[in-house]
């Protein structure tokens, strides 16, 4: 009992309880007797029991459909794909597809562009000859021709044979008949008989460069020509006989002021250096001077007349010339330089010179592509030089200028350094008017 009484009164009430029911036999509850009865089985669903058959198969997909053909623009060859992973890529970038599909035209193209360019050359007096299809990714044409000759009765022979579209044909007859000959024949004497071809259909981009669209020569749509030969064996160079470009005006231009204001910022900071030296030397004087008749009156510390003309400061200020405000610091600044802080000070100053050169150069150019010939007064060597260019200089301008109307794109030495030894000449779709530089 002390055991029980320990564990707490609840716990020693359980104890008893079931020490009671283990000694005294405890009836079950009677069953229920809804539950004794044995209930039937629901009958099952009839539409479950029996076996529905399967719905019978759409007989259009039963059918095996062939797969729908790839767009062969959507394609992408593996060699583009092994492009993207070299970092410098591979051009001319080719457009996506097939090789099988970009290596080749299809019968109804070329027979279809070779019969436009029989009706196109119609009338034409050049000679040509169809030139075999080419096609290299975007690049090519399907019936481009071969250019042998412009003209009959003042032939004009194209050296080497030039591959192009019939389009370009056409636009070089009228050039060459309505312009190039009568200017010709008024500036050189003689009628042209021949034309340099230094680039005609080549597969590569704009400029050559990775990063520009696809050229026209890509298409078999450009012409670069170096140089004409009259009948009379003149060569009309357009390296060497169009003359000084407007950048190269601006660039002399830019060039003198550049000479100028470095002769400027020189002068200033020797002046500046000299004044800085005699301050210097005024006033290690006026010291010296003053350390020597210590413990002397006023007057008689005096310095002579003659002496203080050579170091008295105020005195040589009064004599020397009134500086520029913008060259030269003030006295109580400048005496207190020392050699490095005066080579800042002029490379402060040529700086600034540069900075202004580089100002009249930006403005000179503009100027140059507005009125190239008057930029610099007629003395000049490069402006009297692109004023007066010569005969083959003005024969080639004006075919230059000429050219604008006819076709979509002319580049010459006025474009850029790319340019500067020939001519492009293009049949670039424009929306309003050509590119002419």
């Amino acid at each position: 009992m002390r055991a029980l009484t320990a564990l707490g009164p609840m716990a020693a009430g359980l104890v008893l309880l079931l020490a009671a029911g283990a000694a005294a036999e405890i009836p079950l509850p009677e069953r229920n007797p809804v539950r004794e009865t044995e209930l039937p089985l629901p009958v099952r669903n009839p539409l479950r029991e029996s076996e529905m058959p399967l719905p019978e198969r759409n007989p259009v997909r039963e059918a095996e459909l062939p797969l729908p053909e790839r767009n062969p623009l959507r394609v992408v060859p593996e060699a583009s794909v092994d492009a993207k992973r070299d970092k410098g890529g591979r051009w001319p970038k080719l457009l996506p597809g097939t090789p099988e599909i970009l290596k080749t035209w299809t019968e109804e193209e070329i027979n279809a562009e070779r019969e436009r360019c029989a009706e196109v050359l119609k009338g034409i007096e050049a000679e040509t000859e169809p030139a075999d299809p080419v096609r290299n990714g975007g690049c090519g044409s399907p019936g481009p021709v071969r250019l042998h000759s412009l003209g009959k009765s003042a032939k004009v022979v194209v050296s080497p044979p030039a591959t192009m579209s019939c389009d370009l044909v056409v636009a070089l007859a009228q050039w060459m008949e309505k312009d190039v000959q009568p200017t010709a024949r008024r500036l050189l004497g003689k009628p042209v008989t021949k034309i340099s071809n230094i680039s005609d259909y080549s597969c590569r981009n704009a400029l050559s460069r990775t990063t520009t669209r696809l050229s026209e020569h890509a298409l078999a749509n450009a012409l670069d020509i170096r140089d004409f030969i009259t009948e009379g064996g003149e060569v009309a160079d357009v390296k060497r006989d169009w003359g000084p470009t407007a950048r190269d005006i601006a660039a002399q231009i830019a060039a003198e002021k550049a000479a100028e204001a470095a002769r400027k910022a020189a002068a200033a900071a020797a002046e500046a250096a000299a004044r800085a030296a005699k301050e210097a030397a005024a006033k290690a004087a006026a010291e010296k001077g003053a350390a020597k008749g210590k413990g002397e009156t006023k007057a008689e510390t005096k310095p002579e007349p003659k002496s203080v003309t050579k170091s008295d400061p105020k005195t040589a200020a009064k004599v020397e010339p009134k500086a520029d405000a913008k060259e030269v610091k003030a006295p109580e600044a400048t005496e207190r330089l020392s050699p490095r802080e005066l080579r800042r000070l002029k490379r402060a100053e040529r700086q600034q010179a540069r900075q202004e050169a580089r100002e009249a150069a930006k403005e000179a150019a503009r100027l140059a592509r507005e009125k190239p010939t008057s930029l610099v007064p007629a003395s000049g060597s490069l402006a009297a030089a692109a004023e007066k260019p010569g005969p083959r200089g003005q024969f080639l301008r004006e075919i230059h200028e000429a050219a604008c109307g006819t076709f979509g794109t002319v580049l010459g030495p006025e474009a850029n350094e790319a340019h500067r030894d020939h001519f492009h000449l293009d049949m670039a779709k424009r929306r309003y008017k050509s590119f002419c530089e």
